[in-house]
């Protein structure tokens, strides 16, 4: 046990420093100095030999490395590219799961488009019934000047009541097509997917 941490040791201060030059590009040289080294000290062939046992060890090694990192890099090509058709079939799924909705926001959308125009229609209406409820007013206003008959006064003022009715009713229609807006509109955000 001894003997092989006393062997690592050596190997450490003389193998490793021959092992740099090797990796550094003097193998020539390398091959020189072993004979040099041998022809006055043969024992060192023990040395030389283990060292050289390692190297095998070592390219061994480094092949069996690069074999694997070079399949481990096939897989990693073949799992991008199942990665990217697993996320073009996910992307299309949902596309189509949402979509499954679009018709139905589509009616609503058409629906919020129709009820404003009647709601504009409603306003327009309601508009031109107060100007002529104005009208009416004024004349009323003006029977003493206009030299107006009681019966005449009488109808004026009931077609004002009839005026003002139907503003309510007008009014009454247009509010309720405002909160047919608000709902058709929360239907709307309720149906969108996110």
């Amino acid at each position: 046990m001894w003997g092989m941490r006393f062997r690592l040791v050596i190997l450490t201060a003389v193998g490793l420093s021959h092992l740099a030059l090797l990796f550094t590009g003097c193998a020539a040289d390398n091959g020189e100095a072993i004979k040099k080294i041998l022809a006055y000290d043969p024992s060192f062939q023990g040395w030389v030999d283990e060292k050289n046992a390692i190297q095998k060890q070592l390219d061994s090694a480094v092949f069996s490395y690069d074999k694997k990192k070079r399949e481990v890099e096939a897989q990693i090509i073949v799992l991008k590219e199942k990665k990217a058709d697993v996320k073009a079939g996910y992307l299309e799924s949902v596309g189509k799961i949402t979509k499954q909705l679009n018709p139905e926001i589509r009616k609503l959308k058409q629906e919020l488009v129709d009820t404003r125009n009647q709601l504009r229609s409603k306003e327009t209406e309601a508009d031109n019934i107060g100007k002529d409820i104005g009208e009416v007013s004024a004349l009323i206003e003006k029977q003493n000047r206009l030299e107006l008959t009681r019966e005449e006064t009488q109808v004026w003022n009931k077609r004002r009541r009839a005026l003002i009715r139907r503003k309510g009713i007008v009014n009454k229609e247009a509010d309720g097509l405002k909160e047919s807006i608000k709902i058709t509109k929360l239907k709307i955000k309720v149906l969108k997917i996110k």
